[in-house]
């Protein structure tokens, strides 16, 4: 008999290899943190708006130049939202795709 309302048999070997690949992850956001190669950014007005704001350019004498995305060299961003209450991490090369697209 199964636990789950829909009749659902878990399958545990696979479950437990995704699981595993979770926690790698969250292992190497781990290190990220430790090695300081995280780059992180409050956006107080996100859950207001339903958007994150990932600076690309800024103006600077006039002209727009590559900054924020661009020009990181954090692995990973990790954008606080709710006063410290809610976190988004986002490996820096898949947030750069989503800014591209």
């Amino acid at each position: 008999m199964s636990n789950h309302s829909d009749g659902r048999q878990p399958d545990w070997d696979i479950d437990r290899a995704t699981g595993e690949r979770g926690e790698q992850w969250a292992l190497g956001i781990r290190e990220a943190l430790t090695l300081g190669s995280i780059e992180v950014k409050n956006d107080s007005v996100a859950m207001r708006t339903g958007n994150l704001y990932v600076e690309y350019e800024c103006k600077r004498g006039g002209i727009y130049q590559p900054s924020g995305i661009q020009t990181t060299k954090a692995d990973i961003w990790l954008f606080v939202i709710v006063e410290n209450q809610l976190g988004l991490v986002i490996e820096t090369g898949k947030l750069k795709q989503l800014c591209l697209s």
